[in-house]
């Protein structure tokens, strides 16, 4: 018995609405996962206690400024990436002629980025009450750059890097045109690959998310704040806000402390500036800041 023509229009919207529906979750998913991880290394940097839940939707706003940065920053990362081709095509180095040695020059170069390059964020945890930063010593220009130039360039660079590898895999694949399953190599290179990716987001909240923080007046919107005392709003929970606070004794010696109050205690808030405070309490790698 013949179909009738309205009930496969009927299939084929059902499975392209299954479809977008699918496409729908996945994305959503990534988007929350990248967040996830900046905001999380964000705070981790501030050293703020999150009074985050698993679920919360905060999460999509900060994947949503991760992408939106990543997209940004792809320009510069193919144009690295076609110095690096021209470079290649030019010097034609031995493991460009194997597909072997390719994959294997992959794997190198991939545990040498993350090992020496890509996880030296990780240490910069609890700065607004660390005394000094933690090594490597090259690091913190690229964390207390005040125009963000350096930044941009060093995370273009990691874009580069990561899509060149992946490229790399690709096009050997491509050339031995090799069914599944893939060689042990080729599945280290695709982890190497994706433990990278995952790590960009990471750079992103330690780097690059919200560096600067609103300034106010007053803590609890009752008192102001006396004239040797600072106090910066670095975080907004659900229930609470975390306002990192810098005194001055009477021997000029400061004292910082994050200070947590319940919403419900607090009256107002006057924001008063927005100052770029690590780069305040610590200045420029060499200099030093106002402490």
């Amino acid at each position: 018995m013949p179909e009738n023509p309205s009930t496969k229009e009927s299939e084929k919207e059902n499975k392209s609405e299954g479809r977008w529906a699918l496409f729908t979750g996945i994305g959503s998913f990534l988007l929350y996962l990248f967040g996830y991880l900046s905001l999380r290394f964000h705070l981790s940097v501030l050293g703020v206690d999150t009074g985050l839940s698993v679920l919360d939707e905060r999460y999509l706003f900060a994947g949503a400024q991760f992408l939106v940065y990543l997209l940004t920053s792809f320009p510069v990362a193919v144009v690295f990436l076609a110095i690096a081709g021209w470079l290649l095509r030019r010097l034609r180095p031995a493991f460009l002629r194997r597909p072997e040695s390719m994959i294997t020059t992959g794997i190198v170069v991939s545990i040498v980025l993350i090992q020496f390059v890509i996880r030296q964020c990780l240490p910069f945890t609890n700065l607004l009450l660390r005394r000094d930063l933690p090594q490597p010593g090259w690091f913190p220009a690229l964390l207390l750059d005040e125009q963000g130039a350096l930044q941009a360039l060093y995370f273009s660079a990691l874009l580069a890097c990561i899509l060149g590898l992946a490229w790399l895999l690709v096009l050997v694949e491509a050339t031995q045109r090799q069914k599944w399953p893939l060689s042990i190599r080729d599945w280290i290179l695709a982890l190497l690959v994706l433990i990278q990716f995952l790590l960009l987001p990471v750079t992103f909240g330690v780097l690059i998310e919200n560096k600067q923080v609103p300034r106010v007046t007053t803590i609890d919107g009752k008192e102001m704040l006396k004239s040797d005392v600072q106090a910066w709003r670095v975080w907004e929970g659900k229930d609470s806000v975390t306002f990192f606070v810098r005194r001055w004794d009477k021997d000029h010696e400061t004292q910082r402390t994050l200070l947590t109050l319940d919403k419900e205690s607090i009256e107002k808030t006057e924001i008063c500036g927005y100052d770029r405070v690590l780069r305040l309490l610590y200045g420029w790698p060499g200099q030093g800041g106002q402490r």
